[in-house]
Parts: structure tokens; C-alpha cells; sequence
């Protein structure tokens, strides 16, 4: 497939797959589409000219049909990852086969600690990634733009996303699920909740539990401990 179509076609293939082109969208785009029989087969050019891309099952089994197609000879993770993404520590592997090709070249530093740019070395794709290893567990990435990696390279001029570690935690909120401490009182939940103080000093325990996946009154006992608070690690 990859020999009779263009980069640029083919990317609204990859968005369709990852979940990053919404299918009546994909329909459209396809339907206008001139040449694609020739390209892709009798078979599949009819699957997708006759599917119902209103049935989610069908959406589904398509996906899946043209992941095995255009992903046989991929050399990274980074054409099936959606555009903003979450890729769990150590679960299935997917962090190690999305890091064994993506580098980490420059972090923002300073009070964003959590935040760097990266680069694949196979398809040069850059990725905003917000490492958050304390609640979640997780990194969270988005797809950036030559332009958007270029300015903060050269420049250091980073996206306005993931610039307070709240904003991280509500990524989590949104996208994942916070981890079990078996330790009320476990230094990563007293950090972050010292963290979010330090950064809003307005924000309420109710918000801070919800961030944390804890009870409110679990956030009043970490509030007493973050004075007491042992060195980080």
C-alpha cells in the first residue's frame, strides 16, 4: 500500500485508524478520493466505500482491517498514536516500543519539571510529553507541528498546555486513572499535594481530591503532613 500512495494520502488513513479522524469525516475524504481502487485492492476499496460509518462495530472492524494493512512495515509506535495521547508505565510494554525510538532532546526545566520535547528517530516526528509519575503513572504526549518543536528549540518557546502540574493531574483525570497508595501519607501524594498549593494557593481540597482520586478528608490529613514532609527523592 504504502509503494502506490502518497504520504499524503495516506495520513488521513493513519488519523482514521489512531481515532484522530472522526469516520463520517473519513467517509467524505474517501469518497472524493480519485485512484484509490487502483491503490488499495477490489476488496478493500469496496469494504470501505459500502460500510455504514455511522455503526460503530464497522468503524472498528475497518480500523482494524487498515491498521493491519499500513502498519506491517512500521519501524515506530508513532502513526497510531492520536494526536494527544497516553502511554501507561510499564503495562503492556507500549512505553518501551514508543521510547525505543523516541529520544527526550530538550526539557523545559525550571518549575515545569515534568515537561520535555522529544524526537523519533525513525519518522522525525516531534512529541510534547508530560511525564507524570507520582498519581498516574503515565506519560502524557502531543503531537507537535516543525514549527511548534522548531520554537522551542530554537527559541524556547514551549505550548501554553501541561505549564502547571494541576493541568497534568487533570490530564490524568480525563485520560487515565490515578494509582492506589497503600501508605495514606506516601511522599508522592504529600509532594504533589504540596505542589498544588504552592502553585494555587486557592485551590480547594474538594478539587484536590478529585485530582488525586482520594477522599477530601484524606487531602486535610496530607495538608498537616506536607510541614513535616520528609526530602524528595
Amino acid at each position: 500500500m504504502k509503494r502506490t500512495l502518497t504520504a499524503s494520502q495516506l495520513e488521513p488513513f493513519w488519523a482514521f485508524v489512531r481515532g484522530d479522524l472522526e469516520p463520517l469525516a473519513f467517509e467524505r475524504w474517501f469518497l472524493g478520493e480519485q485512484g484509490m481502487e487502483q491503490a488499495l485492492g477490489e476488496n478493500l476499496h469496496w469494504d470501505l466505500t459500502c460500510a455504514d460509518y455511522r455503526d460503530g462495530s464497522e468503524v472498528r472492524r475497518l480500523r482494524q482491517l487498515l491498521k493491519d494493512v499500513i502498519h506491517d512495515d512500521a519501524r515506530c509506535e508513532c502513526k497510531l498514536l492520536r494526536d494527544r495521547d497516553v502511554i501507561p508505565m510499564g503495562c503492556d510494554g507500549q512505553d518501551e516500543r514508543f521510547f525505543a525510538t523516541v529520544d527526550r532532546i530538550a526539557d523545559h526545566g525550571g518549575r515545569q519539571w515534568w515537561l520535555y520535547l522529544s524526537r523519533c528517530q525513525a519518522c522525525e516526528q516531534h512529541w510534547l510529553v508530560a511525564q507524570e509519575e507520582r498519581i498516574y503513572d503515565d506519560f502524557f504526549i502531543i503531537r507537535l507541528s516543525p514549527g511548534e518543536a522548531q520554537a522551542i528549540i530554537t527559541d524556547s518557546r514551549w505550548p501554553s498546555i501541561f505549564q502547571t502540574y494541576e493541568e497534568v493531574l487533570a490530564t490524568g483525570l480525563a485520560m487515565s486513572q490515578p494509582c492506589r497508595f497503600f501508605d495514606p501519607l506516601a511522599g508522592s501524594l504529600v509532594w504533589t499535594v504540596e505542589d498544588l498549593l504552592d502553585e494555587n494557593p486557592g485551590i480547594t481540597e474538594a478539587r484536590i481530591a478529585e485530582l488525586l482520586g482520594i477522599e477530601p478528608g484524606h487531602v486535610t490529613a496530607l495538608r498537616k503532613a506536607t510541614s513535616s514532609s520528609s526530602p524528595r527523592a
